[in-house]
Parts: structure tokens; sequence; C-alpha cells
């Protein structure tokens, strides 16, 4: 199959990795939620009386929260493993997330992979909205970012373009997106009859995104 016909670009999957990175940060906040309610209401202080109370001590949504979180992670991992025809192993909700950023490529070779992909992220930003920690699209709508990184695009065009996006495309000039694709960073497909060469949008940023983090990763082991 190849990148045009895959029902999830690299640019995507770039960007559930950095949600699935969040994991860990959101379980603990989600979890702090559920359980303040225990000490604003001194359910174990010593000068409150113990009495029936009309609902539990503690966030329900948030604890709510975690189970979909859980029960989505786990979900997704057990149809991976059984479209790869292994079982998987137990594991916890951090080592969960870690595991699908591992192997976030098989997303994108199954036949529902798009389904699977718009679930995890419709799960992991609600999660994100309610800690607080959903990072801005850019200045755009969601819709408006899939769509765009769902856009073929010329190397020229790229260029014209990378002004509208932001930090994201800082840097971004024809000349870099050729840079990319001759280093094999960036994958891309060439009309036989003109010679320009065609790419989707998102994984030119997915691209120039990880070849900057590469290029600042000795510098910040030097710092």
């Amino acid at each position: 199959m190849t990148q045009e016909k895959l029902p999830v670009t690299d640019g995507e999957l770039d960007e559930l990795a950095g949600k699935l990175e969040r994991v860990g940060d959101m379980v603990d906040r989600l979890t702090i939620a559920a359980t303040d309610t225990l000490a604003r209401n001194g359910v174990a202080g010593p000068h409150v009386q113990s009495q029936p109370c009309s609902r539990p001590p503690y966030d329900i949504g948030a604890q709510d929260l975690i189970d979909e979180l859980s029960n989505e992670l786990s979900t997704t991992v057990r149809h991976i493993c059984e479209h790869r025809k292994v079982d998987p192993d137990p594991m916890g909700l951090e080592a969960t997330a870690a595991w699908l950023k591992k192997h976030r490529v098989a997303i994108a070779v199954m036949a529902d992979g798009r389904e699977i992909f718009e679930s995890l992220r419709r799960v992991l930003d609600r999660c994100a909205r309610s800690t607080g920690t959903l990072e801005r699209e850019y200045h755009v709508n969601h819709k408006m970012v899939i769509e765009a990184n769902r856009q073929v695009v010329t190397a020229d065009q790229v260029e014209k373009l990378a002004h509208k996006l932001g930090d994201q495309a800082k840097g971004l000039t024809a000349r870099r997106v050729k840079h990319l694709r001759e280093r094999k960073l960036l994958n891309g497909s060439r009309d036989v009859d003109t010679g320009l060469w065609f790419y989707h949008l998102g994984d030119v940023l997915a691209a120039h995104k990880r070849a900057r983090e590469t290029r600042a990763r000795p510098k910040m082991l030097q710092a």
C-alpha cells in the first residue's frame, strides 16, 4: 500500500505520538482531580463526623475519563495484536500508551486505521481538554488542520503556505523540502510527465519537525 493510499498520514501519526506522550501527565492530573474532593471535604479529618452522603466523595467525571482512556488504549492494543496474530502483554495505562506510540505505524496499514485513529484522538483530546493540556492548533480549527495535512502540494506551494502555518513551518522553503526528500526523510510521488514532486502537507511538516528535533538533540546533550 503506497503512502498516498494509507488511511492515516505520517503527519497524523506524529500528531498521535505527541498526544500519547502526554498520557502520563494527563492521568496524573485526572487522578488528582478524582481524589481531590476527599481532601477538600475532609473525609479523613478527625473533627468531621461520618454521615450519609448523597454522592461519592470523589470526582466521578475524572474517574470516568480515566476509565474511558484506559479502555480506548487497551482496545486499540488488542486490535493491533489481533491484526498481527499475537497475544497482547498485560500493561498499565502509561505502558499501553508507550506501546501504542512505538507501534503506531501499524494503525496506518489496517483497513479501519482511519476509524481507529479518529477514535483515539477523540478520547485523548477529551482528556487533554479536561486537564487543560490540549494544545492549540496554530490558530485554525481542528477540521482545517486535518484538511490541510491531507492536502497534496508541491515544494513551491509549501514555501508559499509556510508563513500561514505558524512556528511549525518556520524555515520551510522549497529548497528545504527537496533537502528532506533527498535525505530520505520525506516521501513523495513524482509526476513522470512534468518531473514535479508532490507531497502531503502533513508529511512535510512532520519531516521538518523530526529533522529540527534531531539537529537540536546534540546541542541539548552538550548543555
